[in-house]
């Protein structure tokens, strides 16, 4: 997750928005998932050289697992660790909770 928050980092400070363009559902979603894009999230940022490679959670699989939600502003990614017990505060403005949509139980957030 640090390296896919650093990756969109980087994509933001090279296209000022950290929704990544041509990806995912409007550039947010499943990392590994294309909605109607040619590329899912993950694999845009590893052909534009932000990630080594397509990061897989090793509990949920390929279809499934990480999920980053995006504003041309922010970006929080989520995911199901094995031992968290707490969400952090980092749900984005007007975005679903996902957390409890997606059994998701961790979140990083910019």
């Amino acid at each position: 997750m640090r390296a896919v928050g650093i990756a969109l980092s980087l994509y933001y400070d090279k296209y000022g928005t950290f929704c990544v363009y041509n990806a995912g559902s409007g550039g947010w979603g499943w990392l590994n998932y294309t909605y109607s894009s040619p590329y899912g999230v993950a694999q845009q940022l590893v052909n534009l050289g932000y990630l080594w490679g397509v990061p897989v959670d090793p509990t949920q699989g390929e279809s499934g697992g990480y999920m980053v939600v995006c504003s041309p502003d922010n970006f929080t990614l989520y995911a199901t660790l094995e031992r968290a017990s707490v969400m952090p505060n980092c749900s984005m403005n007007s975005v679903t909770d996902y957390d409890t949509a997606y059994g998701k139980n961790y979140c990083i957030s910019q």
